[in-house]
């Protein structure tokens, strides 16, 4: 079967109306001429469950996303060569997998807003060739055919950590004026981290309700340099996330709002500069509708010609049926 050029805009109209929870596994794509891996998925369970549509799975490389996937059906062993997952050791803007690295698999299940980082798979050895390594591979053109376990942690502590780096290299400070979960203020020990791709480079734990009139107590630092690794990189997107103690759940569908303070940064990149401040209000919402992450999650036409050809256009039909 061979697809023919599909117009980005008509997919836009056809699913713009589409509204559920979010993944916190954006889409990737990266440089084919690279070595790639295809996993291609039999079954995965949660607790027991089959994955859902709207649920999602991404293969890490230490805190690096390197391949994800959005259900859009529950899986089938009869269908496994329709439901994928390419693994970058190459992507767009930056490196992907390392060979030789042992990978790590999570689930997200989009109904309860959990993640599970606590897998195990079973390897489908029955077609000739195929790779059944607990690391990364080396060659270009593997494929590997799996079922997939997942088990929520028995811990329901924060995934997120306190994050440290070098003062020296630039850093970023967030003032906190406010911040809420669907129009109600955050709780003591609720806790927010910020995120550049899926390396987290701050982190804030409330031990009180937030206060505009307390707003310089009330801060984060983000860095641009971790203590072992790198940190935020200018120009690039960040991405909020919430940890609700009460409920022990994540959230990642936010939006900001900027104090407008002499010499504040109001952007939506991390910003350059050796030590810029920004004066926000954050809101965190549990849906998320797909025509508001459209233009910031579905950049399927690098071209800039209009069109869209075979693999960007499984990765949108993807995306769009599972959001």
């Amino acid at each position: 079967m061979k697809f023919k050029h599909i117009s980005l805009f008509i997919l836009m109209m056809m699913f713009s109306k589409i509204c559920s929870a979010s993944s916190p596994y954006p889409l990737l794509s990266g440089n084919p001429l690279d070595p790639v891996w295809t996993i291609f998925l039999s079954s995965a369970t949660l607790n027991g469950k089959p994955l859902q549509a709207g649920d999602a799975i991404g293969i890490f490389d230490s805190n690096r996303l390197v391949g994800s996937f959005v259900l859009t059906e529950v899986l089938d062993k009869d269908r496994r060569f329709q439901n994928f997952i390419n693994i970058w050791s190459t992507l767009n803007e930056s490196p992907g997998y390392t060979s030789g690295n042992q990978y790590e698999i999570r689930c997200w299940d989009s109904d309860q807003q959990i993640e599970s980082t606590s897998f195990s798979i079973q390897f489908d050895t029955s077609v000739p060739d195929t790779y059944n390594g607990q690391t990364f591979p080396e060659d270009d053109g593997i494929i590997s055919i799996v079922s997939m376990v997942f088990e929520t942690q028995s811990t329901t502590s924060s995934p997120f950590k306190s994050v440290s780096g070098d003062p020296s290299q630039s850093t970023w400070t967030i003032y906190l004026t406010n911040a809420s979960l669907d129009g109600l203020p955050l709780e003591v020990n609720d806790e927010i981290a910020i995120f550049c791709d899926s390396t987290q480079v701050g982190f804030f734990k409330l031990n009180h309700v937030l206060s505009a009139d307390k707003w310089h107590e009330q801060y984060m630092t983000v860095w641009s340099a971790l203590t072992e690794s790198n940190g935020y990189i200018a120009g690039q997107p960040f991405e909020f996330r919430l940890w609700d103690d009460s409920e022990k759940q994540i959230y990642s569908k936010f939006s900001i709002g900027y104090n407008q303070s002499d010499g504040a940064y109001a952007g939506q990149v991390f910003p350059s500069g050796e030590a810029p401040f920004s004066l926000i209000s954050i809101t965190f919402q549990q849906k998320q509708c797909f025509d508001e992450v459209l233009k910031e999650r579905l950049r399927y036409d690098p071209s800039g010609d209009g069109v869209i050809g075979l693999e960007e256009a499984i990765y949108a039909l993807q995306v769009m049926a599972g959001m």
